[in-house]
C-alpha cells in the first residue's frame, strides 16, 4: 500500500527534475549590481500578467 503512494510521488519528481535547466553563467556572474540575466523566453505555461492597481471610480 505505501508504493501506491510514493511511486506517482518519485514519478512525478522525476519528470518535474528533468525538466529544469541548468545556468548559463557562472554563480559569480548572475548578482550584484550589474547581473548578466538569460533572455526571457516561452514556456509551456504561460506567464500571468497582473493589471495595475487603480481605485473606485
Amino acid at each position: 500500500m505505501l508504493t501506491r503512494f510514493l511511486l506517482p510521488i518519485l514519478g512525478t519528481t522525476v519528470l518535474v527534475t528533468g525538466c529544469a535547466s541548468s545556468s548559463q553563467y557562472p554563480i559569480n556572474e548572475s548578482y550584484g549590481p550589474e547581473p548578466k540575466l538569460p533572455e526571457p523566453k516561452t514556456s509551456l505555461f504561460p506567464t500571468v500578467n497582473i493589471a495595475p492597481a487603480q481605485g473606485w471610480p
